[in-house]
């Protein structure tokens, strides 16, 4: 189900299917999954790896 919202999410450029793929998974599985994928990231996704990764 993830995945199938990530996959909208990228085509319709909607950030709430976005949201619901990161509340189903989390946001670094979205993330690890949108690199998988060969999805681009988004600010969102860019903004939480800066303050994630330490």
């Amino acid at each position: 189900m993830a995945d199938f919202l990530l996959e909208r999410a990228q085509k319709f450029g909607d950030i709430t299917l976005h949201i619901k793929a990161a509340d189903l998974i989390g946001m670094k599985e979205v993330i690890r999954r949108k690199i998988i994928k060969g999805l681009p990231l988004w600010e969102v996704d860019r903004v939480w790896l800066k303050n994630n990764l330490k």
